[in-house]
Order: C-alpha cells, then sequence, then structure tokens
C-alpha cells in the first residue's frame, strides 16, 4: 500500500498467518503474501495460537512507522482464527542479507 494514501480509513480484511500476538500489550502481526502488518486489535479472542491462519477484519490507518489495520474510533481491529497453524516455509538468504534489517528510513546492522 502506498503510504501517502494510509492516513484515510480504508475497509480492509486480510487473511495470513499470525506471527506475532500478545493480547494484553494489543500487540498483533500477521503477515501474508505482501508482507507483515500490524494490527490494533483492542477485544482479542483467547486461545489463538500463533502461527495460525487468521482474518482480521478493520480499516487501514497511518501508523508511526507504516500502515497498520485499526478499527473504528475507539475500537480495536476483530480478529479470528479461520484455520490451523500452518507456518509459512523460510526463505533461504545469504548470511550477509541476514545481518541487516531495513526500515523505511533507516537501516540496522547486525555484526
Amino acid at each position: 500500500m502506498d503510504l501517502s494514501t494510509s492516513d484515510r480509513k480504508i475497509p480492509v480484511k486480510l487473511r495470513g498467518t499470525l506471527v506475532f500476538f500478545a493480547p494484553s500489550w494489543f500487540l498483533c502481526f500477521i503477515k501474508d503474501e505482501a508482507g507483515i502488518i500490524y494490527a490494533d486489535v483492542q477485544n482479542p479472542p483467547i486461545g489463538i495460537p500463533q502461527g495460525a491462519e487468521i482474518e482480521v477484519t478493520g480499516y487501514i490507518g497511518k501508523g508511526k512507522n507504516g500502515p497498520i489495520i485499526t478499527g473504528r474510533e475507539d475500537e480495536g481491529a476483530s480478529l479470528r482464527q479461520i484455520g490451523p497453524v500452518h507456518w509459512p516455509p523460510a526463505k533461504a538468504e545469504r548470511l550477509a542479507v541476514l545481518g541487516t534489517l531495513e526500515f523505511p528510513g533507516a537501516t540496522a546492522s547486525c555484526g
């Protein structure tokens, strides 16, 4: 998604893999074919395991580091499990590539 349009509230329904979920901190990251996105889930369901196939419904909004999925006003996005745990296959990378992390506007290097 173009970051210049992410300040508008665009309805979205996304299916992907739940890669990190800390309900008490409202931290939820979902991976699909396009990448990873943060979802602000205010009232999360209990017991969804990391790696599960999930569906998140909400609105694309502008976050501090890129687009995020939120709900309306003070509500969070809704989250539900739609399939079993299924981690995507690992992607082979050279060690030199793994030592550098890139974020919009910054690069972090390990070692």
